[in-house]
């Protein structure tokens, strides 16, 4: 991505201002591993790269797992492409629960707590986070991250592993 002014006057009439570079083809490595549900930080559904496994928990006390997981190079582009967006690399302050409604309006929002674990590996590096998304939650370091955690569960959902799982009994995560 690359924002230039044109027609500048002085010694070039053309100048770069910003220029973000996410070719994930110029990276050594990239690997995730995402955990998410209504309670992320010991939840069984996860996505990952890392161990090349897909699991979902099915609500009813079992786990299906897919492994041999694997997910299109273009896909992989997409994800890192939104990770960068995100300011992956930046400094994040992220809520690992949310805080009860305040009043009776509001009281409905704690349904659409969603929790997430996010370990990133490129190159030789790693990041993890983990947070909650509050439904109602807007701060830039959250939002961010539920979109790179909805990148990777759309892309995820196009795989024929991820069809191949049995739906969840009861509830949609």
């Amino acid at each position: 991505m690359k924002y230039v002014l044109r027609g500048c006057s002085g010694e070039a009439d053309e100048r770069t201002v910003l220029h973000i570079a996410f070719d994930l083809a110029k990276q050594d490595r990239f690997e995730f591993a995402l955990r998410y549900g209504p309670s992320a930080f010991d939840s069984q559904n996860e996505i990952s790269t890392i161990d090349s496994r897909l699991s979902r928990d099915l609500i009813n006390g079992s786990v299906h797992v897919a492994q041999g997981f694997e997910i299109p190079f273009e896909a992989k582009q997409r994800i890192y492409r939104a990770l960068v967006l995100a300011n992956y690399l930046g400094t994040k302050e992220l809520s690992e629960g949310c805080e009860a409604a305040a009043d009776e309006t509001s009281a409905g929002s704690s349904s659409e707590q969603r929790n997430f674990s996010l370990k990133v590996l490129i190159n030789g590096g790693s990041r993890e986070f983990r947070w909650a998304n509050c439904g109602n939650d807007s701060s830039g370091n959250t939002l961010g991250l539920t979109t790179v955690a909805e990148e990777i569960i759309r892309e995820a959902e196009q795989t024929e592993a991820f069809r191949s799982l049995p739906p969840v009994q009861g509830a949609r995560l």
